[in-house]
């Protein structure tokens, strides 16, 4: 089974050099790494409604990933002989460092610069574990939850400007989204965490970058993706699958117990696709929301209970609870809004 920790401790030792050093060691501290990233940001943008935008999705990604960090309490790695001294007293997971840095790259999702950005918030990830300071754990959710909080901030700047039309293809897109969950949740079961989060995190990644390229218009064979399985009116190209994938990679790092993170998966893959597929056809709206269904509500239970075959009587209260949150009309994604209430009530259960 993959070991993707010691796999990338194996690496940083080969790789280690006195010029990565310097630059690893500048990054880690936090006025340099604040300098860099407020430099790296002033090059390609100017407009200030943008700027403050991007300066209040740091603050929230930070905060978040602080109280993450205190919930957690994780403790650090410290895997490297040579930089034992730089090895922080406060708690591992998520780390802030990347979270911050996956964010200021998302402000420049669909556009040119992209890449390069997204490049560097690779890179300073990767520092993170080379000088032994975070698990690959760490970075993988510091990835989630930077993307995520950039995407939160971005819905509430200009949620007005977009409005998503629900086509006859919704039906397919539903299938797929529980096609996916089923193959999800076999992978997990049959390759374990670690690759599981592997995969996801290259996905999302290389995702990225697909989805940038495309807004130019140098990816056309995804054009049948584009006209079969997208919504009209969505804020980029393959948004929803992304954040289905973040969604689960946030499970799949905060939760260690396999178990626990292929319930998750069941409530808000399974459950979450059905409750779509029965809901949009029927007639008897539930009271709270006149935009979604008693069918779709109860759907979205009975598909879900799978999951008590993995973390027992515990999934029945989970599943009433998360499909309640489906069915609320809230401005931020299912695909984030589910694995957030699912994983938080794991953690504790």
């Amino acid at each position: 089974m993959l070991d993707i920790n010691s796999t990338l401790i194996i690496v940083s030792n080969a790789i280690a050099n006195p010029l990565l050093d310097f630059i690893a060691v500048a990054i880690h501290n936090d006025f340099y790494f604040i300098i860099l990233l407020m430099i790296a940001v002033l090059l390609r943008e100017r407009n200030p409604q943008k700027l403050w935008k991007v300066f209040v999705a740091c603050v929230f990604v930070l905060l978040l990933s602080a109280g993450i960090k205190s919930m957690l309490k994780i403790d650090r790695p410290c895997t490297s002989e040579r930089f034992a001294y730089l090895c922080p007293d406060s708690y591992s997971f998520p780390s802030l460092h990347a979270a911050i840095a996956f964010a200021v790259a998302m402000s420049f999702l669909q556009k040119r610069s992209y890449p390069p950005y997204a490049l560097l918030a690779l890179f300073v990830a990767f520092t993170r574990i080379y000088l032994g300071v975070h698990s690959f754990e760490d970075i993988a959710g510091g990835m989630a939850i930077g993307i995520i909080g950039y995407y939160i901030i971005d819905v509430l700047f200009e949620r007005p400007q977009h409005h998503i039309i629900i086509t006859a293809l919704e039906s397919m897109r539903k299938l797929v989204h529980i096609a996916l969950g089923f193959a999800l949740l076999a992978f997990l079961l049959l390759f374990g965490r670690m690759m599981f989060l592997s995969v996801l995190f290259v996905s999302v990644f290389i995702g990225s970058i697909i989805s940038n390229f495309y807004s130019f218009g140098k990816v056309r064979a995804i054009n049948f993706f584009r006209d079969n399985f997208e919504r009209v009116g969505v804020r980029m190209m393959g948004l929803g699958s992304a954040l289905y994938l973040l969604g689960v990679l946030i499970s799949a790092a905060v939760l260690q117990n396999e178990a626990k993170i292929a319930a998750a998966i069941i409530i808000f893959a399974l459950g979450d696709g059905a409750a779509s597929l029965l809901g949009l056809h029927a007639k008897h709206l539930l009271p709270w929301n006149r935009k979604k269904t008693w069918e779709g509500f109860i759907a979205f239970i009975i598909c879900s209970l799978p999951a008590y075959f993995f973390i027992g009587p515990a999934a029945i209260p989970l599943i009433i609870l998360c499909a309640f949150v489906e069915s609320l009309s809230l401005p931020i994604d299912d695909n984030v809004l589910l694995p957030a209430v699912a994983t938080a009530v794991l953690l504790v259960i």
